[in-house]
C-alpha cells in the first residue's frame, strides 16, 4: 500500500509529538490550522497550513518520521498544502519561516525583506498564481 497524505484531526496529528520533540520542536493545537496527516496503516508525518487574516496562510512546520524521510513525502505535503490553500481556498498569499530559504527560492517563494526576520531564519512568501500580477 502507497503512502498517502489527507486531512486529518488534532487527536491523529498529536500522536506526532515525539518526532517534533526529536528535532527540538513542538506540535501545538491552534484552532485556524488545517492539519494533514501522512499515513502508512498509522499516522507517520504531519503538515500544517495556518489559516490567517485577510485571505492568507502560514505554512507550518512538516514533521515526518525518520524511515520516510528522502522518499519525496515533503514535496508532496508542500503541494497538497500549496493546493489547499490557492486552489481550494482561495487564499491570497503564503508565508512561511524557515532555515532552508535555497529550498523554498526555487519553489518561487521570496524573501520578504519589509518584515524583521526571526534570528537565524527566513520568513518568506509566495503569492497565488491567480493574483500574483496584481500584488508584485
Amino acid at each position: 500500500m502507497e503512502l498517502y497524505w489527507t486531512k486529518s484531526s488534532w487527536d491523529e496529528i498529536s500522536k506526532l509529538q515525539p518526532i517534533a520533540k526529536s528535532t527540538n520542536n513542538n506540535i501545538s493545537y491552534s484552532k485556524n490550522t488545517i492539519w494533514f496527516g501522512l499515513f502508512d496503516k498509522e499516522i507517520v508525518g504531519s503538515a500544517g497550513l495556518l489559516l490567517l487574516n485577510n485571505g492568507e496562510g502560514r505554512l507550518k512546520s512538516m514533521y515526518i518520521s525518520k524511515e520516510y524521510r528522502g522518499q519525496g513525502y515533503g514535496i508532496k505535503a508542500v503541494e497538497l498544502r500549496e493546493s489547499w490553500a490557492f486552489d481550494t481556498l482561495s487564499l491570497s498569499k503564503l508565508s512561511l519561516i524557515t532555515r532552508r530559504k535555497d529550498f523554498w527560492l526555487n519553489r518561487e517563494y521570496k524573501i520578504d525583506t519589509e518584515s524583521g526576520q526571526p534570528k537565524g531564519k527566513y520568513l518568506m512568501y509566495k503569492y497565488s498564481p491567480l493574483r500574483k500580477e496584481t500584488n508584485e
